[in-house]
């Protein structure tokens, strides 16, 4: 795994969208302590303009991960269907607590690159991501 070689060195910009606060926060820091650079989002329709933004700054984010099920908005399966559009060259994880559903078990098939069941730990999280960047 390629980690940054100084504390506070940026190695990659990563976009979580999660609905949960307390597991966006986890999940920020746990990506923050390696050196990525990280902006979050409560639902698909955020993340999307954030994307676009980003894009618009020419500042792009490496990977972007997506929580399937977001109960007042647009979910993963939606968002990353969006995004494609956006950038057909989207890298997207899928994150879920639902291991035997559709969009994990065939993650490919709906646009994304890689995902991951909650609950995850720290190192299949980073390894993910560092793979992707």
């Amino acid at each position: 795994m390629n980690e940054p070689r100084n504390i506070g060195q940026t190695v990659g910009k990563i976009l979580v969208m999660e609905e949960d606060d307390s597991i966006r926060r986890v999940i920020e820091k746990m990506l923050t302590q390696k050196g990525l650079e990280v902006v979050c989002s409560k639902d698909g329709a955020e993340a999307i303009g954030l994307y676009q933004s980003s894009q618009a700054l020419q500042v792009l984010f490496e990977v972007v991960i997506l929580d399937l099920t977001v109960t007042f908005g647009m979910g993963a399966k939606k968002t990353i269907k969006q995004l494609k559009e956006i950038d057909p060259d989207v890298k997207g994880i899928v994150t879920t607590g639902h291991i035997f559903s559709d969009e994990v078990c065939n993650y490919q098939e709906y646009g994304f690159c890689g995902t991951l069941t909650k609950p995850f730990v720290h190192d299949e999280l980073i390894r993910l991501v560092y793979k992707m960047i």
